[in-house]
């Protein structure tokens, strides 16, 4: 059982919309349907539940902020690998459309609704990430320095932003250490498995310049000193805090479990 299990009917609700309305005939043969974190699911469901909003807005504000969210994973995937050769151009093509197509979704249901302040955040939030992308993966410096600042609004912007605007800025901190904790945990399970970074790492081209233990100690210290900044953060027990430190102890148990099986097989 995860620390999100008991939202899982209402969120069900959400996903089923957003599936339905990502749905594409012709797109859904070259590109595979854009994946959910459910982490910013259920942070968003506990953003919201907190200020005791009706059911349909929560729904539909949680629905726009993963449309966002797929569109601008989707748009990473082209910007990261480009273009590439002439047999992948029509699949990368179409991946920007599909990025394009998960944009107007977002929109359309915020007009509807005639939801400006939500509008303004997420196009806030969105020239934030961009802005932070481009200095982490077109950086000289990518194989040296680890920009964990921008790594932190890649990966939380969309969430603090939200809660700026329902006056819930003191949880700014922990959204940002949660999926930096989220991202290195993964980063490391990958690297003991496959051996080295791939492009799409937040390491860049780390191993270039520093051994794999070298590369796994920098991270085992960087998950270790987030979970303490997370443990400062959860000292005071509300909706957020509690769900974070759940899933803090889960990702750290899931990831050592993982490691562990690496090492045996190996």
């Amino acid at each position: 059982m995860t620390a999100y299990d008991g939202h899982n009917e209402e969120l069900n609700l959400v996903f089923d919309s957003f599936y339905k309305s990502v749905k594409h005939a012709y797109l859904n043969k070259f590109i595979e349907n854009p994946v959910i974190d459910h982490d910013q699911a259920n942070m968003l469901l506990i953003i919201l539940q907190k200020k005791k909003y009706s059911k349909k807005y929560i729904h539909d504000c949680i629905l726009t902020t993963l449309f966002v969210q797929a569109a601008l994973d989707t748009h990473e995937r082209v910007v990261i690998h480009g273009l590439g050769p002439e047999s992948l151009k029509t699949k990368n093509q179409l991946t920007v459309l599909a990025g394009d197509f998960y944009s107007s979704l977002y929109y359309n249901v915020l007009s509807k609704n005639e939801d400006i302040a939500l509008i303004r955040v997420l196009a806030k939030a969105i020239q934030q990430i961009n802005e932070s992308k481009m200095k982490v993966y077109h950086s000289e410096n990518r194989s040296e320095h680890l920009n964990l600042t921008d790594i932190k609004v890649i990966h939380a912007s969309l969430l603090k932003n939200v809660a700026h605007l329902f006056h819930l800025s003191h949880w700014s901190r922990i959204i940002e250490e949660f999926f930096l904790l989220k991202l290195l945990c993964s980063e490391k399970a990958s690297i003991i498995e496959r051996g080295y970074c791939s492009k799409e790492s937040i390491f860049g081209d780390f191993t270039d310049s520093f051994s794999k233990k070298q590369v796994l100690g920098q991270l085992t210290h960087l998950i270790n000193v987030t979970c303490e900044g997370i443990e400062q953060e959860t000292r005071e027990e509300n909706e957020m805090t509690c769900y974070v430190k759940a899933r803090m102890y889960e990702l750290i148990k899931r990831f050592q479990i993982e490691e562990h099986c690496v090492v045996e097989e190996g």
